[in-house]
């Protein structure tokens, strides 16, 4: 009689609930395509597995030193990560009027007065989508969802909320609830601006794939030019104590460990 680790089971952390979420970036990889932690196998039972991974375009920088470990760095030109295939119907939660949360470690690497795309399926002209970006004219960071007619539900945060500052990591939390549209957005677990807007969405599918370090737009938005970490989106607005845990007083947290410890007899 004797006892091994099983490896491949993951727990939740007792910290954060693993409901509703859908996809989850480690950015551990050393070159290729990100692989979705957000399996069922690993306890998500909302995760979308593979069919979130992300598909490389562009030569982005592995294996950089992040808030958690390793991130990638986007250099402001191709760099980006498609996610899914398909029609994109697994992501039309960005915009149909589901609530949602989005949370990242974010790190600039220059400080740039352009619009830079950080997540999203897109927006402008006649896009169906949802679109996250930082404004670098401004230093401030802006979301909205668009339903095809050019008509937006959006939020923008303070001018300079973002720092312009390259050597530390900041964590973002951006939230929308569907029934009242109100949006929130946190960073370093303080709330900074709320809004309530109102839109007619639609219930089509998004018009692009969801980016990681862009969003698609029908022009005037650049690259990430910065490295992120720990990206997670769900859908349902995370608890207080849920955005506590992974702020972690600033060192950040796993919302669950890859490797169980889970002791069997044999």
């Amino acid at each position: 009689m004797g006892l091994i680790i099983n490896p491949y089971l993951s727990f939740a952390s007792s910290g954060f609930n693993k409901s509703g979420i859908k996809f989850y970036f480690h950015f551990e990889e050393s070159s290729g395509n990100i692989i979705n932690a957000a399996t069922t196998a690993a306890g998500y039972t909302n995760g979308l597995g593979d069919d979130a991974d992300g598909v490389k375009r562009g030569d982005p920088t592995y294996q950089q030193t992040g808030k958690i470990d390793d991130a990638i760095e986007y250099d402001g030109t191709t760099d980006h990560f498609e996610l899914g295939s398909g029609d994109g119907s697994d992501f039309k939660f960005l915009h149909d009027g589901t609530d949602f949360t989005i949370a990242f470690w974010l790190k600039r690497s220059d400080g740039t007065n352009e619009l830079q795309g950080i997540f999203g399926t897109g927006e402008g002209g006649s896009t169906i989508g949802m679109a996250l970006r930082l404004d670098g004219t401004n230093n401030k960071i802006t979301a909205k969802i668009e339903n095809g007619t050019g008509a937006a539900s959006s939020i923008n945060s303070s001018n300079s909320w973002i720092p312009d500052n390259t050597t530390t990591y900041y964590h973002y939390i951006i939230t929308f609830e569907g029934s009242s549209q109100t949006w929130n957005i946190y960073r370093d677990n303080a709330n900074n601006e709320s809004n309530t807007s109102s839109l007619t969405v639609s219930s089509s599918n998004p018009s692009n794939l969801p980016q990681v370090g862009n969003e698609p737009d029908t022009g005037g938005v650049e690259n990430l030019v910065g490295l992120i970490d720990e990206l997670v989106v769900l859908t349902r607005i995370i608890t207080a104590d849920e955005r506590a845990y992974l702020y972690n007083s600033g060192d950040g947290q796993l919302i669950a460990w890859l490797t169980s410890h889970l002791l069997t007899a044999w």
